[in-house]
């Protein structure tokens, strides 16, 4: 019994709320921009950014004390009566404006470092929202070590053979990026009765990313010019020298379609493409706008007016939400101040009574 008592008592102070609140607003014009404006703002607008939501200006008219939501579009600026105003009011859906979220960009190379012939190199892709500029993710990448590039073969360390003693001198390779030392090869040349000169090079091929080279070491007799010896040595091919990661064939993300980018890697010393890796840019997604109004009748004194509350794009333009809203009908005049609240007590009442009855039956038949 207690419990329905309670119900019935907030029931009545609920009633009373809307009846006085309803009264108000009935028999007070609210001048929004007139000089003498009874309206003051409570609470300033605050800005949506990509993580936190915000919320529009809060006003209150000093004279019925009602509180009203304000939009910020100047072409479309309405108030939105929201009855009684609490703090934190938007955390519950009133005047809230979404958070804008992220937005992905392109991502770009940072932090790179240069392989060296023995060493790895590495670089950073990094992509950033292209509205707050907030590092979104990074991946380091690693670049292979270059390897060396041998060039032409030298002779070093000759000695010239006797009619008693062979000669000797070496061949050696050595990197033509860093220097090292890749090979050495000591040959001999056999005492001979002639007398042989320094060791020359012929018919030299140079070695390619995919093919060997080749050269010819020649000896000649240093009286009569006579070859006395020939031989044909090979150089390894080189091999690939990978190059930094080029980004090509970018396609930009639109609100609902996916984008691309090639990843590609090319040779640095014949330009032969290594490798190639397509990337997927997800879908940004829409930017919902702010609310605009469209298709307005205004209403009469007998007929209600209506009009949409449309929420389109700010990317694409594509309509995302419409909300029609109706204009009660004027009327012609109001009822007396004493009349009308004699009315609604009485219909309030009698509402009281008969959710007390209904609460009693159901618990007899309960019963």
């Amino acid at each position: 019994m207690k419990k329905i008592v309670a119900v019935v008592l907030t029931l009545v102070m609920m009633m009373s709320l809307v009846i006085s609140t309803a009264h108000a607003a009935v028999i007070h014009d609210h001048t929004w921009d007139s000089p003498n404006c009874t309206i003051v703002k409570v609470v300033d607008e605050k800005a949506p950014t990509c993580t936190q939501d915000g919320h529009m200006a809060c006003y209150q008219c000093k004279v019925c004390g009602l509180y009203f939501w304000k939009e910020s579009n100047p072409a479309s600026a309405k108030y939105h009566w929201i009855g009684t105003y609490f703090p934190g009011a938007w955390m519950y859906g009133f005047g809230k404006i979404p958070a804008t979220g992220h937005m992905g960009g392109f991502p770009v190379i940072e932090k790179v470092v240069a392989p060296t012939c023995a060493g790895n190199g590495s670089f950073d892709k990094v992509v950033y929202c292209v509205k707050c500029h907030e590092e979104l993710h990074r991946d380091t990448v690693l670049t292979p070590a270059a390897g060396h590039m041998g060039g032409f073969p030298v002779i070093e360390n000759v000695v010239a053979p006797t009619h008693a003693a062979d000669g000797s001198y070496d061949v050696v390779v050595y990197c033509v990026k860093c220097g090292g030392e890749l090979w050495r090869t000591t040959k001999t040349v056999p005492a001979t009765e002639h007398e042989p000169d320094a060791p020359v090079i012929e018919n030299e091929v140079a070695a390619t990313c995919t093919a060997d080279g080749s050269y010819d070491v020649v000896i000649y007799c240093a009286g009569c010019d006579a070859e006395l010896s020939r031989e044909t040595e090979t150089i390894p091919a080189l091999g690939h020298t990978h190059g930094d990661v080029v980004i090509e064939n970018k396609v930009d993300a639109t609100c609902t379609k996916d984008g691309s980018y090639d990843e590609v890697v090319y040779c640095d010393v014949c330009t032969a493409e290594l490798s190639r890796e397509t990337k997927t840019v997800p879908a940004v997604g829409h930017t919902p706008g702010e609310a605009v109004v469209e298709n307005k009748v205004d209403a009469t004194e007998t007929k209600d007016g209506s009009y949409d509350k449309v929420v389109y794009c700010d990317v694409c333009k594509a309509e995302l939400s419409r909300e029609t809203v109706v204009i009660p009908a004027t009327g012609t005049e109001s009822p007396a101040t004493g009349d009308s609240m004699s009315i609604v007590y009485g219909a309030a009442l009698l509402v009281s009574a008969a959710g007390i009855f209904m609460i009693l039956r159901k618990k007899n038949t309960a019963r």
